[in-house]
């Protein structure tokens, strides 16, 4: 029935292209940021552009399996809802118990320690 109604009125098909707003279904925006992981002898350190995002429109949890879960939705300027999502494997030796977070500037940092039976021991030499 479509099909047979825009073949009667071609110009419609074009009408309704240039009258429809294209960012409309957009209604819900979800992020993929961007991060930057780094290690030492004690723990990890990651980093996630959270552009917009404070700390009270994030949230972050630790799931089965070592699984970090961080969300985040906010209202943009236009009245979008812009979410985020960003899941990570931990390492075996981190300790999710040691997780601490800060958000600042739009950049979530988030300190990570390892296990104590993983850090390095140091054995004194005697001689």
């Amino acid at each position: 029935m479509t099909t047979s109604l825009m073949l009667r009125d071609p110009l419609r098909m074009l009408d309704q292209f240039f009258t429809t707003d294209p960012f409309q279904v957009l209604e819900n925006v979800t992020r993929r940021s961007s991060y930057y992981v780094s290690s030492n002898e004690t723990g990890y350190e990651v980093e996630i552009e959270v552009p917009g995002f404070t700390k009270d429109t994030l949230s972050l949890a630790v799931e089965d399996d070592n699984v970090l879960t961080i969300k985040g939705e906010r209202t943009s300027r236009d009245g979008r809802t812009v979410k985020v999502q960003r899941q990570f494997m931990l390492p075996d030796d981190a300790d999710p118990s040691t997780i601490q977070a800060k958000v600042e500037n739009g950049l979530l940092t988030l300190t990570i320690q390892r296990h104590p039976k993983a850090m390095p021991k140091k054995i004194a030499i005697q001689g």
